[in-house]
Parts: structure tokens; C-alpha cells; sequence
């Protein structure tokens, strides 16, 4: 019984090796990557994309591409394939997101088939090859023109891989040549792979060692050529610094910052999210129980499986113990890659991850098993190794938005939609005045105008940047001009039009000159109640002064919490005088709330106004309060708020223009 179960689970294994399981095997993979990025494309060329484009556009010189050492990087393979995307695809973001999921599944081609190889089972591959997919390490590479930076890259690493696997085993000269020629390639790309010297050069001096030590040397340094060619080139040709980082910063090599980069990444790699909300998404504190548990399970089964392959070694431990150094050599090299800058971007984890996951598949196919139940159990391991890490992943992408290129590219494209999708060439004709934010500077490159340029490349167009709202006024007082007035909204990443706060303000400042008692200049002199109880705003209080965007128009507010008050005491009523007030309820999230206006004139407390409000107003509520009955006497005024309902959550509501006026 034990034998023909044997014999059923190797001819399982034998079906999941042939060619046409490979193929159904890619053909997943192939809607699998589609279907995994698909939806989270943009519409613009933004930050260092459209650097990218501005460059391109401005030159046209093959010596000119080949010699381009801006930023202090030089990546002429890189350069020469962008330029040809650009030729192909222009402005238009779309065209390359798709070019890169397609490109994508190109590496994941090559990524299944090593996979393949070092496991011998195509069903391991595609496992594999899924994680590979579903990484959060992936989204640069796919969401960022500039991203093919990486996708290039990383083609080239996965064959280097491919071709030192087949040279370790068969040390054939045509993949010493291979090797040495994509070492070439992957060092003028990317620079950051020359990181892989001592892993090839172990290599090559490893299976050269039946050679003369002369011969050896020599065979085995030609490694190192690539590598001193391009610190030359930027030595005594570009008359640079050789080791230049992230944001162009010369490299510096803080060990306390590596060291903590260095453990920061073996973490991630193990799911950990150790690094910043804008870098990572999510900090490793703010994910929920259920996900960290995931992870503890992953990475007990991760020692399991190392410990079943350790069991199962008893022959070639020598050469088990020198591909297993290989790899920590390897691994080591590509991590200390992505620490030595200032910060660590989960795509520079991309290459370790993936060789993390090759060695895993390497020592889980060589674990060895009797029976049908052993080999059950080893499978059953593999399969909630990666439902887990899927789900951990789906998770981790539900934060994406978080990450900093995501959300420049949200605010991006909303700067796109106020502004050439909705008026197209027609804009060149509009004054468009954009207030400024330090959120807006990547995104349009600090310039009033490059953001613009692609899409009206034959007209002289560019925005007005103000400080803040009050230069509106300033910058659109001409009447006879057709205005646009437009700002970013931090809570929402959306770039909002605000056109009405130009002629808000106008009639503010005319109103202002009827002004008796200015509420809001007056904000100070309220008295609020329950004073004790202190909550999670700008003052401490339930009473506070914010401005809010309601509609297009943002207004300085007095903001009052469900539960809260503050009175006023003493306002000298006059002859014909009035209570003026705007008001609105900011938050969506609330479920409704009441402003309830009080007047006390000797003791006796009068409600002059009440009005049930709902979360998510359009637009501000004007109101006139008649004060006739108080004529001549000085009285108290009290603003509150209450919840309807008795949930107090979010609902707050906002005053604005609170004046006594004539």
C-alpha cells in the first residue's frame, strides 16, 4: 500500500513537471499579473517621470543620451530603452503602465523557469511565481514610468542568476561568457548591481579551480571590469563622486543608519513592515493582530521546512553548506545594496526577496519524503506558506495609497482633472492661480509650468502660485478675467477648485466694514463649556478655530464638538442689528448633528436658532438671525452643538462669519 502510494505521488510530481502543465501554468501567471495590477493605474507623468519626458523632449542626440550622467547616475542602457519607450509611448501614462505589467510577466517568465529549475517541479514555479507577483516590493516597477529602471534591471539580474545556476553545474564557457557579458549590462542600468562582484567572483573562481592559480585570477577578475570601468568613467569623466544615492546624495556610509537599514530589510523580507508610513504604507505597529500572526505562522513554517531540509541532508554536505554561504553572500551583497543611501525603499528589496524565494524553493524541493503521507504534509506546508503570504500581501496593498509615488501620483492626476480634462487646450485662456504646498512640489517638479507641457506643448502656459488664500484676492482681482482658482487638500490628496473663494473673500471684505461684533476675530473672549474635559484638537477643547473646505469654499471657522458651548457675554445690541452665520458639518463620517443658538438677556436663556445638520454638506448654510428683541441692551450668546442621536463620533460643526452686522 505504502509503495503504490509512492509510486501515485511520483507520477503526480511527474504530470506537474511536463510541458503542457507549464504551459497552463503561464498562461495563470500571465492574467494572474494582469489581473493583480490592472486597476491601480494612473493618468499623468508626474515627479521624476516627467523629468524623464522633459529631458527626452528637449534632446535628441544618441552621444548626448549615451554620456547623460544626470543626477550623478550613469545608466546609458537604462537611458537608451527609455528613450525608445519614450519615442514609442510619449506623454501617455497608460501606454507604459501597460508596457509594464507586460514587461512585467517577462521577468516573471524568467523568475518560473529558475524557479523550475533549482526545484524540478512546475508546480513549485508557479507557487513561487505567484509571491513573486503578488510582493509588495513590485509596485514601483509597474505604477512609475522610471519604474522600468528597476523591471530592466531585474530581467538582467534573474538571468545572471539563470545562466550562474547552469555554470555551477556544468561549467560550460558559453555561460561564463553569458554572465560576464550581463554583468556588463546590468552594471551600466543599474549601478546599484555592482554589488554583485564578490558573488561572481566566487563563482568563477570556485569552478575554476582546477586551472592554474594565473589562469584563475585572471578568469575570475574579469568580474570586477564593469565595475571599474564605470568608477572611472565617473571619476575622470564626469569628474564626480563615484558613490552617489538616492536624491543625488553622495553616499556616506553612517554604519549605525546601514546597520539599521541592513536588519530593517531582512525584516521585510520576512513580511515585517519595519519602515515609515510613506516608504512602506503601514508601520509594523499600526497592522492588525490577525496579519502579525500570519506572519508568525509563515515564519514558523519557514524554520520547518529549513529544518526537514536539514534532516533530509546525508550525502553532499560539503557542497549543500557551499551553495548555502552562496547565498548568504549573495543575499548579504543585495541588502547592504539597499542600505547604504538615506532611506530604504521596499523596490530596492526586490532582488533579495526574490532570491530569498529561490533558495526556499531550492531547499523545499530537496526535502526529502517516504510515503504519501510525508509528501502530503511537505505540500500541505508549501500551500498555507503561500495562502498566507497572499493574504498578508492582499493586505499590505489596501495601504499602497499610503506610499509616497502613490500619492503624488493621486494628487497628480487630480491636478490633471481641474485642469486639463476639464478644459482641455481651452485652459491656455484661463488665469489659473494654485495655491501652494510642499505636496505639490514633486509632482510638478517645483516648476509653474513643466507639469503642463505635454499637453499644451505649443502654448506658452503656466499657473500662478500663491502663498495662501488671502492672495487670491490679489492675484484675481481683475474682474474681467477668467479665473481658476485651485488648492491641494492634504486629508484628501485631491486637488480641489476653490474658484469661489475668490469672490468669497471680496464680499468677506465688504461685509467685514458692517461688522459691530466679529465673533471669530473675538474667539478668545468665549467662555467653553465643560471646561475639564479635554479632547484630541488643535487647543485641547471641544471649541476651536480651523478652516474648512465646504463645497469650493474654504471659510475660518469656529468649530464646536457635540456636547460642547461657548458663550459670549455682554454684546451691545443696536437698531437693526443682526446675528450672521455660515455654517456647515466638515466630517462625513458623523451621523448628523444639531447647532442650537442661545440668547440670555437677564437671566432668561432664549433659543433664537436651531437646525438639524447632515455629515457631507455641499455647501455653506447662510442665515440673517433677527436680534429686535434686544434692541438696546447688552446680552449673552451661546453656540452648541448636540448629537440627535447620542453617538457624538465625528460630528462636528463649523461657524463661519459669526458677526453681529447692521
Amino acid at each position: 500500500m505504502e509503495k503504490a502510494a509512492l509510486k501515485i505521488s511520483k507520477t503526480t510530481i511527474s504530470i506537474l513537471s511536463s510541458r503542457f502543465i507549464t504551459y497552463i501554468f503561464l498562461v495563470l501567471l500571465f492574467l494572474f499579473n494582469f489581473l493583480w495590477f490592472y486597476k491601480l493605474g494612473f493618468k499623468t507623468i508626474m515627479g521624476d517621470d516627467l523629468s524623464m519626458w522633459s529631458y527626452f523632449n528637449n534632446s535628441s542626440s544618441i552621444k548626448s543620451l549615451i554620456f547623460n550622467y544626470s543626477g550623478g547616475k550613469y545608466r546609458p542602457i537604462f537611458i537608451l530603452f527609455s528613450f525608445f519607450l519614450f519615442k514609442l509611448f510619449s506623454y501617455h501614462y497608460t501606454l507604459y503602465f501597460y508596457f509594464n505589467i507586460l514587461f512585467n510577466f517577462l521577468i516573471i517568465f524568467a523568475f518560473f523557469h529558475i524557479i523550475k529549475k533549482v526545484s524540478n517541479n512546475s508546480f513549485i514555479a508557479f507557487l513561487i511565481s505567484i509571491l513573486f507577483i503578488t510582493s509588495r516590493f513590485s509596485y514601483y516597477n509597474i505604477l512609475q514610468t522610471t519604474g522600468f529602471l528597476m523591471s530592466l534591471s531585474l530581467f538582467i539580474f534573474l538571468l545572471i542568476i539563470y545562466f550562474s545556476i547552469d555554470y555551477l553545474k556544468s561549467g560550460k564557457t558559453k555561460n561564463a561568457i553569458f554572465i560576464l557579458i550581463l554583468n556588463f549590462l546590468i552594471v551600466f542600468t543599474y549601478e546599484i548591481y555592482i554589488v554583485l562582484v564578490p558573488f561572481l567572483f566566487f563563482i568563477f573562481f570556485n569552478k575554476n579551480f582546477y586551472l592554474k592559480k594565473i589562469k584563475q585570477i585572471i578568469i575570475s577578475s574579469l568580474v570586477f571590469l564593469p565595475f571599474i570601468i564605470n568608477f572611472s568613467l565617473k571619476i575622470f569623466a564626469f569628474h564626480s563622486n563615484a558613490l552617489i544615492g538616492t536624491a543625488g546624495q553622495a553616499i556616506t556610509f553612517n554604519i549605525a543608519r546601514i546597520i539599521t537599514f541592513f536588519f530593517d530589510g531582512v525584516l521585510n523580507l520576512f513580511w515585517i513592515n519595519a519602515g515609515p508610513e510613506y516608504l512602506n504604507g503601514i508601520t509594523f505597529s499600526s497592522v492588525t493582530k490577525n496579519i502579525n500572526l500570519y506572519i508568525a505562522i509563515n515564519i514558523l513554517i519557514l524554520i520547518t521546512i529549513f529544518i526537514f531540509y536539514l534532516k533530509s541532508l546525508k550525502t553532499e554536505k560539503f557542497s549543500q553548506a557551499k551553495l548555502f554561504l552562496l547565498f548568504i553572500l549573495l543575499l548579504f551583497s543585495l541588502l547592504l545594496a539597499a542600505s547604504i543611501t538615506i532611506r530604504q525603499e521596499l523596490r530596492w528589496l526586490f532582488a533579495p526577496f526574490l532570491i530569498f524565494l529561490i533558495y526556499f524553493s531550492y531547499i523545499f524541493s530537496n526535502i526529502k519524503t517516504v510515503g504519501y503521507r510525508s509528501t502530503f504534509i511537505k505540500y500541505l506546508l508549501l500551500l498555507c506558506f503561500c495562502m498566507l503570504t497572499i493574504k498578508v500581501d492582499v493586505y499590505y496593498k489596501s495601504y499602497l495609497p499610503n506610499v509616497y509615488f502613490v500619492s503624488a501620483q493621486k494628487i497628480s492626476d487630480s491636478l490633471y482633472e481641474q485642469t486639463i480634462q476639464k478644459y482641455g487646450e481651452n485652459i491656455a485662456n484661463f488665469n489659473v492661480i494654485l495655491i501652494k504646498n510642499n505636496n505639490l512640489n514633486w509632482p510638478m517638479l517645483n516648476s509653474d509650468s513643466t507639469f503642463f507641457l505635454p499637453y499644451l506643448q505649443d502654448k506658452k502656459f503656466k499657473v500662478n502660485l500663491v502663498d495662501n488664500t488671502k492672495n487670491l484676492v490679489e492675484v484675481g482681482s481683475n474682474n474681467n478675467e477668467k479665473i481658476i482658482a485651485l488648492e491641494l487638500n492634504n486629508s484628501t490628496n485631491q486637488v480641489q477648485d476653490i474658484s469661489g473663494q475668490i469672490q468669497y473673500l471680496k464680499s468677506k471684505a465688504r461685509d467685514e466694514k458692517s461688522y459691530k461684533f466679529n465673533f471669530i476675530s473675538n474667539f478668545s473672549n468665549g467662555n467653553i463649556e465643560p471646561k475639564n474635559k479635554i479632547v484630541d484638537t488643535p487647543n485641547g477643547s471641544g471649541v476651536f478655530l480651523m478652516d474648512w473646505n465646504i463645497g469650493s469654499i474654504k471659510k475660518q471657522s469656529m468649530t464646536i464638538l457635540s456636547g460642547f458651548e461657548t458663550t459670549y457675554k455682554d454684546i451691545q445690541i443696536g437698531e437693526d442689528n443682526k446675528l450672521k452665520v455660515s455654517f456647515g458639518m466638515p466630517y462625513t463620517n458623523g451621523d448628523g448633528a444639531k447647532v442650537i443658538i442661545y440668547a440670555v438677556n437677564n437671566n432668561e436663556k432664549n433659543k433664537i436658532f436651531d437646525s438639524d445638520i447632515k455629515p457631507g454638506s455641499n455647501e455653506w448654510e447662510n442665515i440673517d438671525i433677527s436680534l429686535k428683541d434686544y434692541v438696546g441692551q447688552k446680552i449673552d450668546i451661546i453656540f452648541s452643538t448636540v448629537s440627535p442621536s447620542g453617538d457624538e463620533t465625528a460630528d462636528w460643526i463649523a461657524l463661519a462669519d459669526v458677526a453681529i452686522v447692521k
